[in-house]
């Protein structure tokens, strides 16, 4: 029968995950855990974590997740260096990905990737379908480059202190973190920078004279004409690879991402990964109710047991 999520879910909200951005942050923020046949596991666990929480905070009607793909983006086409200075993946991290897939299918996600494109740009492409479809939608992940797509229908759930606790992103929450409205993010990351993904910025813009000349000026094309000519090539390469694209050749298919689930499948699913104890994390899951402890006797009986 299908899990508790069929019912009691909000019919408009679309929940969309980033799984690379979770599986490689959970990678690093939990300590490693090892499956009984000798695989790493501890990426899987933090997703299903992630996964779990959010289905059950948010109970969203539908939901997918994307992810990279191994090919050079049209990103890495533009920018040779684009991401350059980041070290391989640990050899760990890649064979955990499989299982993630198979977690987020048993829910009910679909999973989706376009070759060419970032998983960023496949959640931007389905949030901007779904929200001019009429549905509210919450993006997790976290990468903050998706703060850009928060907007009137669209908000941004991020991990903080590896997955203990969450932050959900409005456009009030992106200005006061940042002091620039979501659709200036991709102007603030090309002026300070981005060391992450290899963007050198402008030399001596930090994050708040960024943000203050973004306000000012309102918006990078404004400002150019304050900035040495010299950067001017640059800076508007920088923007274009922090921009994440709308318009991947994907399709948000709500029947293929129709939150259900088997309750008994999943949970052979986790236990055959050796990950059990998310079992109880599960949406809608509730532990059998604890026996009622036993009265002690009166003073001077004996208790019958």
């Amino acid at each position: 029968m299908p899990g508790p999520l069929e019912s009691g879910a909000v019919p408009e909200l679309v929940a969309l995950f980033d799984g690379n951005s979770i599986a490689h942050r959970a990678y690093h923020a939990l300590p490693a855990l090892w499956a009984q046949r000798g695989e790493p596991m501890h990426a899987v666990y933090g997703f299903g974590s992630m996964l779990f929480k959010a289905l059950e905070d948010l109970r969203p009607r539908y939901a997918a997740v994307a992810f990279d793909t191994p090919e050079p983006t049209f990103r890495h086409l533009a920018y040779p260096e684009y991401k350059a200075q980041r070290a391989a993946a640990p050899s760990d991290l890649y064979p955990q990905f499989p299982h993630i897939r198979r977690l987020a299918e048993a829910v009910g996600l679909a999973c989706l990737e376009h070759v060419g494109f970032e998983a960023d740009d496949v959640l931007g492409t389905l949030a901007h379908q779904a929200s001019e479809a009429g549905h509210e939608v919450v993006v997790v992940t976290g990468d903050t480059d998706a703060l850009q797509l928060v907007g009137p229908r669209v908000r941004v759930l991020m991990p903080l202190k590896g997955f203990s606790e969450t932050i959900l992103y409005d456009e009030a929450a992106v200005l006061e973190r940042h002091g620039v409205p979501p659709a200036l993010i991709p102007d603030l990351k090309a002026l300070k920078g981005d060391s992450s993904d290899n963007i050198a910025g402008v030399p001596g813009i930090g994050p708040k004279t960024a943000a203050r000349l973004l306000r000012e000026h309102g918006g990078l094309d404004a400002l150019l004409s304050k900035l040495p000519e010299t950067h001017h090539e640059s800076v508007r390469q920088a923007r274009m690879l922090t921009t994440i694209c709308r318009d991947v050749p994907v399709a948000l298919d709500l029947d293929r991402c129709c939150v259900l689930y088997d309750l008994g499948r999943t949970t052979a699913l986790l236990r055959s990964l050796g990950l059990g104890g998310l079992v109880r994390r599960l949406p809608g899951h509730r532990p059998p109710p604890t026996p009622p402890k036993k009265k002690a006797p009166p003073p001077g009986q004996l208790a019958l047991f």
